[in-house]
């Protein structure tokens, strides 16, 4: 899968579901299905796929998605998770985002 067809699915996905971060597990689970990209599986948590949150990261510089930090209670940081994660949501330029 190309890489504006792995963003316009990611706006779908977001504007269906809400936002989205890389320890979704539903998120990461349908992105490997349908993308067919690299991961490393992980004791707790969504598989680690580096190129989700290159996406993502990328879709927020170009203006198709926002982003924000998240902050992860519950002492959960103490057991492998982070402290935060970047959390996005469809941006102002989403709409410049559509399938060709």
């Amino acid at each position: 899968m190309m890489q504006r067809q792995r963003m316009e699915w990611l706006l779908a996905w977001m504007q269906k579901y809400g936002s989205a971060d890389v320890l979704n597990r539903d998120l990461v689970d349908e992105y490997l299905s349908v993308s067919g990209a690299n991961f490393k599986i992980v004791f707790f948590g969504a598989p680690k796929c580096p190129q989700l949150g290159s996406d993502l990261s990328r879709m927020a510089r170009l203006g198709y998605d926002k982003r924000r930090t998240t902050g992860i209670g519950d002492g959960l940081c103490h057991q492998g998770f982070p402290r935060w994660v970047w959390s996005y949501s469809p941006g102002k330029f989403a709409k410049y985002l559509a399938p060709e």
